[in-house]
């Protein structure tokens, strides 16, 4: 059997990190900083997804507009091709 002081190091180390994990326990800061530390937080999450759209806005206008751009490559050419006049040689 093993005796209980083989197993109280690991405990207390046990403890030690419960209460790290545990910090809302202690309350350190007062509830205005934690207000303001909320807003900045919510700021800068706003700004993410603002930079998010503004960065789809500009990926869709390039995508669309390469798209009409192929489009009108595709229906310029069928054009020239169907204003050709092809005469075929007799054999």
């Amino acid at each position: 059997m093993d005796s209980w002081h083989t197993h109280f190091q690991p405990l207390v180390e046990r403890s030690h990190f419960n209460l790290t994990l545990n910090a809302s326990a202690v309350r350190d800061v007062p509830w205005t900083a934690r207000n303001t530390t909320r807003k900045l937080i919510a700021s800068l999450q706003l700004q993410q997804v603002q930079t998010l759209r503004t960065m789809h806005l500009t990926i869709g206008a390039f995508s669309l507009a390469l798209t009409l751009l192929t489009v009108y490559r595709i229906v310029s050419d069928a054009r020239r091709a169907a204003a050709l006049q092809v005469t075929l040689r007799k054999r």
